[in-house]
């Protein structure tokens, strides 16, 4: 139990952040998961049992609220894995710059 007492939160609804929350809570963590889609949160927190709170991390006032909501929920943040991310096809000169512009807000700066 690595991480007994410790607090994880990551963006783990699917994909690298589903497979790190559960390895958290295996460590011994208590665990809080973040995504955009309540569906997919709420499976993970099925099959989990940690928080999970709706949020996107492109929303500066929605970062804001995630982290107070940690705060008050469970005092301290011990471990942030940043790991939200997506892609958007296309060929180059297909590609808008809106699209661009959101795929570099969230994997790259996260809204900044």
């Amino acid at each position: 139990m690595l991480l007994k007492g410790k607090t994880a939160i990551t963006g783990g609804d699917s994909g690298i952040g589903l497979a790190a929350a559960r390895r958290f809570v295996a460590e011994g963590a208590r665990v809080a998961i973040t995504g955009r889609d309540a569906a997919t949160l709420a499976a993970a927190t099925d099959k989990l049992g940690v928080t999970a709170i709706k949020s996107d991390i492109l929303d500066t006032h929605a970062r804001t609220s995630l982290f107070n909501r940690i705060k008050h929920e469970f005092g301290h943040l011990d471990i942030l894995f940043a790991n939200a991310g997506f892609a958007k096809f296309s060929p180059m000169e297909e590609t808008l710059e809106k699209d661009f512009d959101e795929v570099m807000r969230s994997n790259v700066t996260a809204g900044s």
